[in-house]
């Protein structure tokens, strides 16, 4: 690999270089990008979010993700979470719904590689908690989602 200049560039440089695109890539995406210990709560969470569920990054993260699923996909999404900690499953295309700061009901897509064998777990992290999850969700707007409904209507 060369610099702009031509020039070669060191190993080390290039490893850096790689997570400062990673890091600015994570933070302008207009896909949500998650990442969540195998307790549930959401360790690390890109803006996106605060656009798609109204809520601060800092509120999502203080309470467990399943809090903000609508009552009735949460038997569902606790399995898909499971199988996804327990047995390194992707997942593509699992379809919930989380709820807005506005109280209405976003549908969300997500989408979560499993193990790579050539290169290890390229959405699973290491830390001092354990392994963590990583997944994209993406508000969906495919027409099958049920109406948005109202918490306290």
């Amino acid at each position: 690999m060369t610099a702009d200049d031509g020039a070669p560039q060191p190993a080390g440089e290039l490893e850096l270089s790689g997570e400062l695109e990673l890091s600015r890539l994570f933070e302008i995406s207009n896909d949500g990008f998650a990442i969540a210990s195998p307790d549930g709560f959401f360790r690390r969470l890109n803006p996106a979010w605060t656009r798609i569920l109204g809520w601060s990054l800092e509120e999502l993260a203080a309470r467990p993700f399943i809090e903000f699923v609508h009552p009735d996909d949460r038997e569902e999404t606790l399995a898909e979470f499971a199988a996804i900690v327990e047995q390194d499953k992707a997942t593509f295309s699992f379809v919930n719904r989380y709820r807005h700061r506005d109280g209405s009901y976003r549908t969300i897509e997500w989408t979560r590689a499993g193990h790579d064998p050539a290169g290890g777990h390229p959405l699973l992290e290491q830390g001092r908690a354990g392994e963590r999850v990583g997944a994209t969700g993406r508000e969906s707007d495919d027409g099958e989602a049920p109406e948005p409904e109202m918490v306290g209507e």
